[in-house]
């Protein structure tokens, strides 16, 4: 069985709105968020073999306090353009060049694109993927190559606050 962990990053700060959407941090909510989300994930006994990330500095910052809670290496964090912004299509293309040996992965990325791929792989209708939310998905398969349309089932949907 293959796990797919899909993670919106956590709340993000517009104060400096001169800043470019991919520099944009944390705000002091988010950081706490991002916490909480790390402690969240770590209830629910989930440990990435890969944590895979957008470039967008508030995406990698909650991938590395996740990664920091959950103790896997922030240097072995793959950042990874196809994330931001992100199109279901490309994210599919991404999954199936994934090692076959990794049967946990989490992807820390943005809405609509998660909300849209998570729909898209397990058949649902979830409507909406707030700041720190995280939807699990369940593949039975060998190969993440394997994966199409409809061939996840959602193991649970939930925000850390």
């Amino acid at each position: 069985m293959k796990q797919l962990l899909l993670i919106r990053h956590a709340k993000s700060s517009w104060e400096d709105t001169t800043l470019d959407d991919l520099d944009r941090p944390l705000n002091n909510r988010g950081k706490k968020e991002a916490a909480l989300l790390a402690r969240l994930i770590k209830t629910k006994g989930l440990s990435p073999q890969l944590i895979i990330s957008s470039p967008a500095k508030r995406a990698r910052k909650t991938a590395k306090k996740i990664a920091k809670e959950l103790k896997y290496p922030k240097k072995k964090i793959e950042i990874n353009n196809i994330v931001f912004p992100g199109s279901v299509s490309k994210m599919v293309e991404l999954i199936d060049s994934i090692d076959t040996k990794l049967d946990q992965v989490f992807i820390v990325g943005h809405s609509p694109c998660l909300l849209d791929l998570g729909n898209y792989l397990s058949g649902s209708k979830i409507e909406k993927l707030p700041t720190s939310g995280i939807i699990l998905i369940n593949f039975r398969i060998k190969s993440w190559k394997e994966i199409t349309e409809d061939t996840g089932v959602i193991a649970f949907v939930a925000r850390a606050r």
